[in-house]
């Protein structure tokens, strides 16, 4: 009776060890199978990341090269036209400037804080001064006495902020704004 009793319990244990064994085998398959899920979601999280910061990476590299060729296109003005020539330039890129701050409609335009700056690429030339004075009295009841600083840096051109209110007439910021233009017509 012991033997058969020890067979049955033996049989038993086997058939409990056996199921524990495949309920084991199936606890490992469940968890292989969530990790592998959890690793393919980690997995696409970190693509979708890399896609955001290429794109990122790309509009940088995109503004470094429009910024690379404004300066290289300064360098080269720089080295084409003598100092007599850059100075007519920057005479006719103000005198550009005033005949547009003459035909702002300046009834629109609120200028906040009575702060005056002025900045150019070469010394005005007195009757531009004047002009510029006169324009700023009337357009924004202004009175205000032009003292530039020199920024050779602007090429040509000048830029005031009278207030909140600033104007960029400089070579500089035209050929900035050019670069955007010409991009966005090859980017059509």
């Amino acid at each position: 009776d012991h033997e058969k009793d020890f067979a049955k319990q033996k049989a038993d244990a086997e058939a409990d060890l056996q199921k524990r064994r495949e309920d084991s085998e199936k606890e490992v398959g469940r968890m292989r199978d969530q990790v592998v899920a959890e690793a393919k979601k980690e997995a696409d999280r970190i693509l979708d990341q890399a896609r955001k910061n290429e794109e990122k990476l790309r509009k940088q590299i995109a503004q470094e090269m429009e910024e690379r060729t404004v300066d290289h296109a300064l360098q080269v003005f720089k080295l084409v036209f003598s100092e007599k020539m850059s100075e007519s330039v920057s005479v006719a890129f103000t005198d550009e400037l005033l005949d547009a701050l003459q035909e702002i409609d300046s009834t629109g335009i609120t200028v906040e804080g009575g702060d005056v700056q002025f900045t150019a690429s070469h010394p005005m030339q007195p009757p531009q001064k004047a002009r510029l004075e006169r324009l700023l009295s009337e357009k924004f009841n202004v009175d205000v006495k032009v003292s530039e600083k020199l920024d050779p840096a602007l090429i040509a051109g000048i830029i005031f902020k009278l207030g909140s209110l600033e104007i960029d007439g400089s070579l500089r910021n035209r050929l900035q704004e050019a670069a955007v233009e010409v991009k966005k017509s090859l980017d059509q």
